[in-house]
């Protein structure tokens, strides 16, 4: 599966339209630490890098890339970078960041950073060699930006979504007594090894009891008749994430558990077709809470509608009771609806979904309600 490069010009456009918001926002300059945001905007890889390395947007100057001499070549092929300014690991990188700094005309330095991303470390460089800087977050700012998603990002988390259907395609073929959890793990593994795939793939499986919770990690556990088993899925394909999740069971399925796939999966059917452009979050969510609450289920959901996602799993917006700003054109979502009954099992479904100008769109398209006569999985 291939995906054209993206050209320098979407970056330029990115960075164009930050400085103006911080230009906006009395800003004299945004930094950049490697992570998301400095892939959104400059190109570069999430990876974690040697050494410090920044990205300096000065709003009414230059754009200057703050790294290792290794990085120059990878920076400099993006384009993106006015200006890299280099340094080598024998030497301290202070003395070539106060130089750039002293090159902002200002007494008082107002730098912007994303606070939830930034570490100590670096934030005790930039107060060294420029003590007059005061720090604003512009985390909200950047997450807002990211979230309407542009046509290019859109084609490859939609690409990631087909990888996840066929994952999780190799994962209920794997379903069978006397398997594992870890066995059933292997087997969605190894088929995307085989297309190779060779990103970030997070896998839980998880059976029985121990899927009572939203949160497990997969293990040695034997299925067995009768076992409820839900699978979640996530892969990173050309820097971008996308998720599935789905629920089967071993055999005859008990009527309690039956009853609670059926809210699940009428609760995450309201979520994946209501999520248009324009609603809230709180409005999405509230949707799928109707509908559990009004089943008797309210107390054992115990994780939230969905959530952002992108060049991270986990991103803005959330589906969450509080949030109250509307969502643009073009966001990109993992929908998900579940309940846990403790002792007993869980149930979970999701998938990832577009919100277009045209309406919901689901990026993942692997069956959701698996009962049919001819299959010994009930759901």
């Amino acid at each position: 599966m291939s995906t054209t490069p993206v050209d320098q010009r979407v970056y330029l456009g990115r960075i164009e339209r930050l400085r103006q918001q911080a230009r906006d926002e009395g800003w004299h300059a945004v930094v950049l630490v490697p992570g998301a945001n400095m892939r959104y905007y400059t190109g570069l890889p999430q990876h974690l890098y040697q050494g410090t390395v920044l990205a300096l947007l000065v709003v009414d100057g230059e754009s200057v890339l703050f790294a290792p001499g290794y990085m120059e070549a990878a920076a400099t092929r993006i384009g993106s970078m006015d200006k890299i300014v280099t340094y080598s690991h024998d030497e301290s990188p202070d003395s070539a960041l106060a130089g750039l700094v002293s090159l902002i005309e200002s007494d008082r330095l107002r730098f912007a950073l994303d606070f939830r991303s930034v570490n100590l470390a670096t934030l005790e460089l930039l107060q060294s060699v420029a003590p007059e800087m005061v720090y604003e977050d512009a985390g909200a700012l950047m997450a807002r930006a990211r979230m309407a998603k542009e046509h290019h990002e859109v084609r490859v988390i939609a690409e990631a979504a087909r990888l996840l259907d066929i994952g999780m395609e190799s994962g209920q073929r794997a379903i069978r007594e006397a398997a594992t959890e870890v066995e059933v793990h292997n087997a969605i593994e190894d088929a995307l090894r085989r297309l190779g795939f060779s990103g970030q793939m997070i896998v839980c499986v998880a059976s029985g009891e121990r899927s009572d919770r939203p949160h497990m990690a997969t293990s040695t556990r034997t299925l067995r008749p009768g076992d409820v088993l839900w699978i979640d899925i996530a892969v990173e394909h050309r820097g971008y994430f996308a998720r599935i999740a789905r629920t089967f069971v071993l055999g005859q399925m008990s009527a309690e558990l039956a009853e609670v796939y059926q809210v699940v999966l009428a609760a995450q059917q309201a979520l994946r077709e209501g999520a248009n452009p324009g609603m809230t979050g709180a409005q999405i969510q509230s949707r799928a809470a109707a509908i559990v609450h009004k089943r008797g289920f309210g107390d054992h959901c115990s994780h939230k509608a969905g959530h952002g996602i992108g060049l991270e799993l986990y991103e803005q917006p959330e589906l969450v009771p509080q949030a109250d700003e509307p969502l643009p054109e073009n966001t990109t979502l993992c929908v998900e609806a579940g309940i846990y009954l403790p002792a007993i099992g869980g149930v979970k479904i999701a998938d990832s979904v577009g919100m277009f100008a045209e309406g919901s769109c689901s990026l993942t398209r692997f069956r959701r309600n698996l009962s049919t006569p001819k299959s010994k999985y009930v759901v």
